[in-house]
């Protein structure tokens, strides 16, 4: 859930950098996207953002989108392609970054690279798209390589008016700003996903009225809503309406 998404080591450190770099137009969107909630966004039918940066994360949704899949009888294939597919139909202009095997095994076997991939993708949006790429490859668990898309056809304008998303959230200075960074980053950079007790702030940290209510509502399916408060390591966030001490 939400609360639970808000706690991770992952979304803690995005946080603290957007404290850190004074990013005020800067939110978390704690969900779960998966093949359900792509086809959902998909079927907007129109742009959730001006670009997207898909690094390292296609795999990740496919593979919490497996049984998905399955109830809708695609093989894996068809089901990662139609992913895909359909994330490029979110925005207009795309940075992408693949992994390598073993990820992804299926359409490696059938395309063999990360470029053919993508080209099945295209196919699968229904819409044509330039390439250009890869502008950067590096050698992580294999041979990474990062492409960029950018549409060929004019997208529906991208509503600055209205989210689809049920909660954007972000934490406030005040909590996070005593907050050491990670003393194993040489940059001094906040990365802590290695390292729970960086972003572990215990009862001293407190949350916001505002966020906890926010998060409630939106958990009720009561509407989305911009919040603030600081909702770092802590393992649940409270009922509506308390303050922890």
């Amino acid at each position: 859930g939400a609360r639970e998404i808000l706690g991770t080591p992952a979304v803690s450190t995005h946080l603290r950098w957007i404290n850190k770099l004074k990013l005020a137009n800067c939110f978390v969107a704690p969900e779960v996207w998966d093949y359900a909630r792509i086809c959902e966004l998909a079927a907007l039918g129109k742009p959730i953002a001006d670009v997207m940066f898909l690094l390292s994360v296609i795999h990740h949704i496919d593979e919490v989108s497996v049984q998905q899949y399955a109830d809708l009888g695609l093989p894996r294939l068809e089901g990662l392609v139609d992913l895909m597919g359909r994330l490029l139909l979110l925005s207009p202009r795309h940075f992408i970054e693949l992994p390598n095997r073993p990820w992804m095994a299926a359409a490696y076997d059938a395309y063999q690279t990360p470029r053919a991939i993508l080209e099945a993708a295209v196919v699968a949006s229904g819409r044509p798209w330039s390439f250009r790429g890869p502008i950067f490859s590096a050698e992580w668990f294999g041979r990474r390589e990062l492409w960029v898309l950018e549409v060929d056809t004019a997208m529906p304008p991208l509503d600055l008016q209205a989210s689809p998303f049920l909660l954007l959230y972000r934490a406030g200075e005040d909590e996070l700003a005593g907050v050491p960074d990670d003393p194993m980053n040489a940059f001094g950079s906040l990365d802590a996903y290695d390292q729970d007790s960086a972003v572990s702030m215990g009862r001293g940290a407190g949350v916001g009225t505002t966020a906890s209510a926010l998060l409630d509502s939106a958990l009720a399916g009561t509407g989305g809503s911009i919040g603030e408060g600081s909702a770092l390591a802590m393992p649940a966030l409270p009922a509506m309406g308390q303050e922890l001490a």
